[in-house]
């Protein structure tokens, strides 16, 4: 934005989760930060009231808003390297879900009360996902 003259925005995040059944704990040396950054669902209206607060003053009037939209769609471009092509991997190819902590034959887990459940090794684990977020991010 600052190569095209637009003044700074400042960029913030919130987490918004969107199961009524889920409970999350935050814990941590720092949870007094990341506390106000995560809610449910049913609270979001009330956390955009929160940024609403924090940033009171408008940085770009409707004339600048048409203006970086236009940009955004003008620069916009389809990505030309596209990995699975690159290493010629077929979509099919690639197994999703996640596997069992024991045998890490079987996916996709059932997710059965809060935890994960492998129907062919039969335990339940609660960080199962976890490798398969690792995996996903590599």
């Amino acid at each position: 934005m600052a190569e095209h003259k637009f003044p700074q925005v400042p960029i913030d995040y919130l987490v918004v989760i969107s199961n009524n059944y889920s409970s999350y704990d935050i814990t941590g040396k720092t949870a007094f930060k990341v506390k106000p950054r995560v809610c449910k669902a049913d609270a979001f209206t009330n956390k955009i009231q929160f940024f609403e607060k924090m940033y009171t003053n408008p940085l770009l009037i409707a004339k600048d808003l048409r203006k970086l939209g236009r940009l955004f769609v003008k620069i916009n471009t389809i990505p030309t390297n596209y990995i699975l092509t690159k290493y010629e991997i077929k979509k099919e190819d690639i197994i999703t879900g996640v596997f069992g902590p024991n045998c890490n034959q079987h996916a996709p887990l059932i997710r059965k009360k809060q935890k994960w459940y492998c129907p062919f090794c039969d335990p339940f684990s609660k960080d199962a996902h976890l490798k398969a977020l690792k995996d996903f991010i590599l």
